[in-house]
């Protein structure tokens, strides 16, 4: 079955070619692109392409203008796999419009926000082949939007390529030094400064990741202080893995919301061997097991975060057997090439 893989962000040119060399993780839409021979459509794609309609529908966003663009070019294949909703919403209604069924299959990585939780019972079932969802509260919604159907609503974890967040491949900043943050999207740093003053060890904030529009600053007021590094820039995905490598353990501190913001640092976390400290965001909360593979505090809460940050800094043979169980789970349920099996089993379903 030919397939097309849809991709909502700027791929780099030199992505094949930097997983080859180990310099990056693998991603998931070019492997399956591999195995499924298909092709691979992202916003410099759009960038690029002169049919009229894709001229016009990218002026409205760069997802409307790859919808559009898989649109036009539906001739090519019969199967759609979108990394997100932000794309396949709009192919969902262009293709309905257009009286064209393709087989349709989409991560949705947030269903409960508000134009999505119109777009989903208004397209109703028959629009989509298969909806993978990343948390349970995720599957929630969606079958609240869309009933309770098996056949279609798919919970699939996220994934981590424990190849490459691997501690035996990492060059340690420090040692075991710091209690290391890092991320953008939906992030709570201001409730993290405030549990930093409170205690007296050092701490790497690294306010860099994935954004959702132009201008979105939630490090704004975060303030090198004593006790805390704070860096705006990115990381190469190396210089990351080194800075896991020489954390005693990790803080994600989040904002109460409906999907898995945060699981990326989650996860590479758990990868690199390291306990997490989390806040209790509905959308992780199966992730990280309060005193089992890390402390769970209240969102917003910044002397149970403190508290949290204290108890772990002095207990290290703690934090070592909570990183080895971490470790483990990531290789065994995390798995990078578990979630790909899984994917393209749905697919050539």
């Amino acid at each position: 079955m030919k397939t097309i893989v849809l991709v909502g962000k700027v791929l780099s040119p030199t992505l094949k070619s930097d997983i080859a060399s180990g310099a990056v993780p693998r991603v998931v839409s070019l492997e399956l692109a591999r195995i499924l021979g298909a092709e691979v459509l992202d916003y410099r794609d759009v960038a690029k392409a002169t049919e009229p309609a894709v001229l016009a529908a990218r002026i409205r966003s760069p997802a409307w203008g790859l919808a559009v663009l898989a649109a036009v070019r539906r001739d090519r294949y019969q199967a759609v796999f979108a990394t997100g909703e932000d794309v396949a919403i709009p192919l969902a209604f262009v293709l309905k419009a257009l009286r064209v069924r393709r087989r349709l299959t989409v991560v949705v990585h947030n269903g409960g926000a508000l134009s999505r939780r119109a777009s989903f019972p208004l397209l109703g079932r028959d629009a989509w082949s298969d909806l993978i969802c990343l948390s349970d509260e995720q599957q929630r919604i969606l079958v609240e939007q869309l009933g309770d159907d098996s056949g279609l609503i798919h919970r699939l974890d996220k994934w981590v390529d424990t190849d490459f967040f691997d501690p035996g491949r990492a060059d340690a900043e420090d040692g075991q030094g710091y209690v290391f943050s890092c991320g953008r999207e939906k992030r709570d740093y201001g409730t993290l400064q405030r549990a930093a003053e409170k205690v007296p060890y050092p701490f790497w904030v690294v306010a860099s990741g994935w954004w959702p529009q132009r201008g979105f600053r939630p490090f704004e007021g975060l303030i090198p202080t004593a006790n805390m590094r704070v860096d705006q820039g990115t990381l190469s995905f190396s210089q990351l893995r080194a800075a896991y490598a020489g954390a005693r353990f990790v803080v994600v501190s989040l904002e109460a919301v409906g999907y898995a913001a945060g699981v990326s640092t989650i996860f590479e976390a758990l990868a690199m061997g390291k306990a997490v400290v989390a806040t209790a965001s509905p959308g992780i909360a199966e992730f990280v097991e309060d005193q089992v593979n890390g402390l769970v505090v209240p969102t917003g809460d910044a002397d149970s975060l403190a508290a949290a940050i204290d108890e772990l800094w002095n207990d290290p043979a703690r934090c070592e057997d909570m990183g080895r169980r971490n470790r483990r789970l990531a290789e065994e349920a995390f798995s990078f090439d578990g979630h790909v099996s899984a994917v393209v089993d749905l697919i050539t379903a």
